[in-house]
């Protein structure tokens, strides 16, 4: 089985998540008070997000595994991948703490699904066994 789905899920939502984030802060916030833009932060704010989230794609590995040896129809597949990611980032983000919590769980929340629904998880078989991959 390929790791496709849930490797692409796992970078296109560490691309998305501080737009998302930054788009949000600059319609609650006026212009004035923007001191610091994407374009200052993003690298930095990739490399920590990907840090972070290494427990969450790690232990999405595994579920994925177990969903595809149980032969999960792909839609449960999905819905089950994106909700351990919801899950993983919201206690990543707990245990953390900080002034942005839950605007950074938030913004990635909506990341995480937008993604995981645009994504595609194709079935294929492989002898008599019915395989999800991407």
């Amino acid at each position: 089985m390929k790791r496709a789905y849930y490797i692409n899920h796992w970078v296109l939502t560490l691309l998305i998540g501080p737009f998302i984030l930054t788009f949000l802060d600059f319609l609650s916030a006026p212009i004035q008070d923007l001191t610091i833009s994407l374009r200052d932060i993003y690298a930095v704010t990739l490399v920590l997000s990907a840090l972070l989230s290494i427990p969450t794609l790690a232990t999405s590995y595994f579920i994925f595994r177990i969903l595809d040896k149980r032969q999960i129809k792909p839609a449960f597949a999905k819905f089950i991948l994106i909700l351990w990611a919801i899950i993983g980032l919201t206690t990543t983000m707990i245990l953390i703490g900080g002034a942005a919590t839950n605007e950074i769980i938030f913004s990635y929340s909506i990341s995480i699904i937008v993604v995981g629904l645009l994504l595609k998880i194709k079935v294929s078989t492989r002898g008599n066994r019915h395989t999800v991959i991407s």
